[in-house]
């Protein structure tokens, strides 16, 4: 296993450190893993605890020293984990956001939180690698701000699905569970094998993208389709290369075909996963990197009108689809017209 490197993260608070390093290191380490005691010294943490035969388990925590969010991490072998957002003050008096505290101590000093739910996982091993002409770059890129990685997404699911399908989808909002979602990795150290717990009997299409500076894009995201385990199967993917995007420009227009300055232009792929971004200049255009052989929607958005009968207030946006092909296509312009409309809402 590749271990993270502590000293990435640029955090004095030792809890959130340990919180940053556990999500990066994700639920597949157990109490046998070497890994088990180095956070243990590290962080000098004894906030953890194995649940007895009927799965209960007691944490004593120490409201006095505690910060307003926190979470309990359940992880067990073979399973996704899950997750329980906890909050031990209200941040009412301080900010006025009116937060509350969502589970209440008791006379006695205990607070019981709804069961947690853990789904049956299969693993996968991959190591993605980055090409050494990206390396010095994004190095230099994101220097200031963490090492750069790569970011695992769950991008199709099969037809056929277990009977716990729904309730780990709901486990995908924690609002919807009192503070409850799944836990498990979703970052990977590029250049580096490492294992991944994922969800078994599901066929899965997954996608691996580089988290690079915002917008850039420039290596173009990783598919690895229909991966379909039983719980506990392992299965070696291997090494995984990224390869370079497609460089193209949009020009955006007004009604009078004139380039419209100082808009940000996005992108998304067929199955409206986001993608690279940029900003037009004087002349209208903006440089967006996106996948060879691909097909999507450049747009532009508001963030700050938005549809009056959607129901989870989906921003207004206006764009146009296309399909680029390889190398023939670099430095294509595609048009992005703007009603007159939109552009006064977007610039009120």
């Amino acid at each position: 296993m590749a271990l993270p490197d502590f000293s990435d993260f640029n955090i004095d608070d030792d809890d959130m450190l340990m919180h940053e390093a556990i999500h990066q290191i994700g639920p597949e380490f157990g109490f046998d893993d070497p890994l088990f005691a180095l956070l243990k010294e590290e962080f000098k943490s004894s906030m953890i605890s194995v649940t007895d035969a009927g799965g209960n388990f007691q944490i004593v925590l120490n409201k006095d020293q505690m910060k307003p969010w926190r979470h309990i991490i359940a992880t067990k072998q073979d399973f996704m984990g899950a997750k329980q957002q906890l909050v031990l003050h209200s941040r009412e008096e301080a900010s006025g956001s009116g937060l509350k505290d969502l589970f209440t101590p008791d006379e006695q000093g205990y607070v019981t939180i709804p069961p947690l739910k853990i789904f049956p996982a299969g693993m996968i091993i991959i190591e993605p690698i980055v090409p050494d002409k990206f390396i010095e770059e994004l190095n230099q890129s994101t220097a200031n701000q963490w090492r750069p990685r790569g970011t695992l997404s769950w991008f199709k699911f099969g037809h056929e699905r277990p009977p716990w399908f729904e309730a780990m989808g709901d486990y995908t909002h924690p609002s919807r569970n009192n503070g409850a979602s799944l836990f498990y990795k979703r970052d990977l150290l590029l250049n580096a094998e490492q294992k991944v717990y994922v969800a078994s009997e599901l066929e899965i299409t997954f996608r691996v993208n580089v988290l690079e500076e915002r917008g850039r894009g420039e290596l173009e995201p990783i598919v690895i389709p229909n991966i379909k385990l039983r719980q506990g199967e392992v299965l070696n993917i291997g090494r995984v290369e990224f390869g370079s995007a497609l460089q193209v420009a949009v020009k955006v227009v007004d009604s009078k075909g004139r380039g419209v300055e100082g808009v940000t232009v996005r992108h998304k792929d067929e199955a409206g996963l986001g993608g690279s971004e940029g900003i037009t200049a004087a002349d209208g255009i903006a440089l967006l990197n996106i996948p060879r052989y691909s097909r999507g929607e450049f747009f532009v958005q508001n963030r700050f009108e938005y549809m009056p009968d959607d129901l989870f207030q989906k921003p207004l946006a206006e764009g146009i689809s296309y399909i680029v092909g390889g190398e023939e296509d670099a430095g294509r312009v595609f048009i992005l017209p703007l009603s007159d409309n939109f552009l006064a809402l977007l610039f009120n």
